[in-house]
């Protein structure tokens, strides 16, 4: 063996001895690298929690007014005589509708038959009863009779009186009506004049309304 050799394969033996040092090294090394970009990307990017989704929101529908009531129509009756009256109840009672008064009109065809019950419980079911009165009015039994019996079931009686009626002395049926009476100018069927009368008719009737 010469000199050479002598310090070569000891040098050759360090190198060997040396290498799996160096690889480990190099693996710890880059592990390290490897843990160091790996916090760092956890360090910028936080780990969110997945997030569920919102509930649909539930929209009402728009809360709508409630409808007006209509108006209470108020129900009355008309007493008259055929003879002498019809024209006036007819216009009354067309006129007092666009008030909301229902004023009923018997149309019998004479006052000669018999006096129909269910004249009387009509009476008895409406507010008021108007009553249509001239100078022969209250020389009608059946005109007497239905006042007489609106009276004694307590139904306010609203006379309108025709232009020229002169109450007669003494007349029972009459002094059953209101002394404030409602009087018919001369014209007043057929001109603007009405409007007054049942404006003042519609006014009575509201105000005895029970």
């Amino acid at each position: 063996m010469n000199l050479l050799s002598v310090f070569l394969i000891p040098s050759l033996q360090t190198r060997v001895e040396l290498s799996p040092l160096l690889v480990i090294g190099i693996v710890i090394l880059i592990g390290t690298v490897v843990l160091g970009m790996v916090a760092a990307v956890l360090l910028v990017y936080p780990r969110r929690s997945p997030q569920r989704p919102a509930p649909p929101v539930r929209v009402s529908a728009p809360l709508r007014a409630p409808a007006a009531a209509p108006p209470q129509t108020i129900p009355v009756y008309v007493s008259y005589r055929q003879l002498s009256s019809t024209v006036l109840a007819q216009v009354i009672a067309r006129e007092l509708a666009a008030h909301g008064i229902d004023a009923l009109i018997d149309t019998r065809a004479g006052e000669t038959s018999g006096f129909p019950a269910r004249l009387l419980t009509e009476i008895e079911s409406r507010a008021a009863v108007i009553c249509l009165i001239d100078a022969e009015t209250l020389n009608s039994p059946w005109v007497t009779r239905e006042i007489e019996h609106a009276h004694a079931h307590h139904k306010p009686l609203i006379p309108v009186y025709h232009a020229g009626y002169t109450p007669a002395p003494n007349n029972p049926t009459a002094a059953l009506l209101s002394a404030q009476g409602i009087t018919l100018a001369q014209d007043d069927e057929e001109s603007a004049g009405m409007r007054a009368v049942i404006q003042a008719l519609a006014d009575r009737i509201r105000a005895v309304k029970p």
